[in-house]
């Protein structure tokens, strides 16, 4: 992500930004970012890509539908000289340029100390942390079933393989025992370079930031909900911790990062610490979301590219008042949930405003591209789902059965009817009475889940009037 010193004539113009991206959606929201910190925005990416489908970019250019061509048209656009920045969002590009030697292309890797380039790799990085005294899980080198048997023994069960060049979750795996390992020792190809890491129990912490030659300029972190090894789509913020800060400041000054970084450290369960395990030099979907935490990433940028001084060390941030610490990403974690089956997680999900609604509604065009691609994705399952909800309802076709809701969760159940005949609980076979005590159970979650629903309907409807009226107030203020 290089800056380039604008010309004294050209310093009041609004420099233009280039975001370049080939089928990841990682830079959804980032022109909105760009665009309020003052900056003209282009979009390098194949026609459909989520970078283009927002109301804050300029101009889009074609970059083909593949890698190649993509690759061939940012080297034409870096030999032009056009752009004040330049922001990769695709780890396979930044990885092409490194391994390629692409040297037209090198001056966009966002790591100014060329010795560093290495951490572009899982196994760089975990060399650089050690070498630095970063903290970080022990780990080691494996190419073969014999190096893998022996880094269970060295680092001890459980362990993490991960492949050298990888990304959202893929090419990872968790070994719990020895006989999981010596069954992946036995399978597994080796046809890369594996890094073996000591599993670390603890909570999972994504970190986005924005440095400027290796000093950190801006920081936001967020514990992952529902961790999968993958993107994530559930987040719970909290203010920055020191410790953090302190490996951000650590990681900057040892690798010259110069732009976005998505850094992901364990809490270790059994000591308090952090330790980080990933740290790509490029930004992702989240950067954009710190504004509702009280981290300023807007500002910062405008200090990366140098619109703006770097503020004083000491610079007090004022406190921002923070309705709601969590977030569920629209519209990747409806995705999810529906296709997991928690359809009652997914209605709540939709009807909650300040986790799902309250990031998204700025930008509208956004906004109705995800509606749609949500139709597009649910659509077609809709039928089967249909289906299955049949085929569940006939296989579970029973008699006309009646049993009592308690008025309190302490309260028994004495009888039950069925096919018009009351029958005393008590008087009823164990397993009969077994059952009886699991529908009273499945009942009172229902009863409670519904009133929730009911609640959050109250509340959804509550927002959408104060919407109204404030929307109303603003047009009468203009007018």
């Amino acid at each position: 992500m290089p800056t380039l010193p604008l010309p004294p004539d050209q310093q009041t113009v609004m420099p233009r930004v280039l975001l370049v991206t080939h089928d990841w959606s990682t830079l959804t929201e980032l022109p909105w970012l760009f665009r309020e910190a003052g900056c003209r925005v282009d979009v390098l990416c194949p026609a459909g890509n989520w970078a283009i489908r927002n109301g804050f970019y300029d101009r889009w250019l074609d970059a083909g539908l593949t890698l190649e061509s993509l690759l061939e048209t940012l080297e034409t656009l870096v030999a032009g000289g056009t752009y004040r920045t330049i922001v990769i969002g695709d780890d396979p590009i930044l990885w092409a340029i490194y391994r390629r030697r692409l040297m037209p292309l090198w001056p966009l890797l966002p790591l100014h100390r060329p010795e560093a380039l290495p951490i572009l790799n899982k196994l760089g990085l975990a060399e650089h942390c050690r070498a630095h005294a970063i903290p970080c899980p022990p780990a080691c080198r494996v190419e073969n079933a014999d190096e893998a048997l022996a880094a269970a023994v060295t680092l001890g069960l459980p362990l993490v393989f991960k492949e050298n060049y990888s990304n959202g979750g893929q090419g990872v795996w968790v070994i719990r025992d020895e006989g999981a390992c010596r069954a992946f020792a036995a399978s597994h190809g080796f046809g890369q370079p594996l890094l073996a890491q000591r599993f670390v129990a603890g909570r999972h912490v994504d970190v986005e930031a924005l440095f400027k030659e290796g000093h950190l300029l801006q920081y936001v972190c967020a514990e992952i909900l529902e961790d999968n090894h993958g993107p994530s789509s559930k987040r719970r913020y909290f203010p920055n911790p020191p410790e953090i800060g302190a490996i951000l400041v650590q990681l900057g000054q040892t690798t010259g990062l110069h732009g976005f970084a998505n850094v992901a450290l364990m809490q270790e369960e059994s000591s308090g610490r952090y330790l980080l395990f990933e740290a790509d030099p490029r930004p992702n979907k989240w950067v954009p979301y710190g504004r509702w935490f009280g981290q300023d990433f807007v500002s910062a940028l405008r200090v990366f590219l140098g619109l703006t001084p770097v503020p004083p060390a000491d610079a007090d941030t004022p406190p921002v008042a923070v309705a709601c610490w969590e977030v569920e990403h629209f519209s990747s974690h409806v995705t999810r949930l529906l296709n997991a089956g928690r359809y009652l997680d997914a209605i709540l999900h939709l009807l909650d405003f300040d986790r799902t609604w309250r990031p998204v509604l700025y930008d509208p065009v956004l906004l109705k591209a995800k509606m749609e691609a949500l139709r597009g994705q649910i659509l077609p399952k809709a039928e089967a789902w249909a289906a299955r909800a049949a085929q569940q309802v006939a296989a579970l076709q029973q008699p006309n059965l009646v049993v009592p809701v308690p008025f309190s969760p302490e309260a028994a159940v004495t009888t039950v009817t069925i096919d018009n005949h009351t029958y005393d609980v008590e008087a009823l076979p164990a397993e009969a009475r077994a059952q009886v005590a699991s529908i009273q159970f499945v009942d009172q979650e229902l009863a409670r889940l519904q009133a929730q629903v009911a609640a959050l309907q109250t509340a959804r409807n509550a927002y959408s009037q104060a919407l109204v009226a404030a929307v109303r107030e603003a047009d009468s203020t203009a007018g």
